[in-house]
């Protein structure tokens, strides 16, 4: 069993932590998506599973990174740092009924300053998967049972999604 902490190290390096802010229902977050496809975020969120290990539960979380306008943390602000080409915005009581927003800050000793000064704004959205996914590794599940936590992830994800657009290009 995995310790539970307020903050846990990737096999990278890159730390995340929780921190105690929220958000309100008329917050505006952000959401950085290279193409927007399903398939692109389903498996992003899939990937990075594991390096939430013992953060909330033994073995992960399924995520999306957001990034809410708060804490002095501008929309210019998350278009210029992040590299992504297009965003899309929604007030977090939009949909706050799908996810739950966990506020973390990503601390990547790679990361660029102003990535760096963006993180006291981010949140991961977890997506509500099932708790038969939460107590395992990925690497136990069989082949059937892959596919079927993929489905469950891109069901997720096609409910959340649609709150996200229209898509904005980034101009910056």
């Amino acid at each position: 069993m995995v310790e539970i902490s307020r903050s846990v190290t990737t096999p990278d390096g890159v730390v995340i932590s929780i921190r105690e802010d929220q958000l309100d229902d008329d917050d505006l977050v952000f959401i950085h998506m290279g193409s927007g496809s399903l398939e692109a975020a389903s498996k992003a969120v899939i990937n990075n599973y594991e390096d939430y290990r013992g953060l909330i539960t033994d073995n992960g979380l399924f995520c999306l990174s957001v990034f809410g306008i708060i804490n002095g943390v501008t929309a210019e602000s998350v278009f210029r740092a992040m590299p992504q080409k297009q965003y899309g915005a929604a007030e977090y009581g939009q949909i706050k009924h799908l996810v739950t927003a966990l506020p973390t800050t990503i601390a990547d000793p790679d990361a660029s300053p102003e990535i760096q000064k963006i993180q006291r704004a981010h949140f991961d959205l977890v997506l509500p998967i099932g708790d038969e996914y939460l107590s395992r590794a990925l690497s136990d599940l069989s082949d059937k049972q892959y596919q079927a936590l993929v489905t469950k992830v891109e069901h997720a994800l096609e409910r959340l999604l649609p709150y996200f657009t229209p898509r904005v290009r980034k101009d910056i």
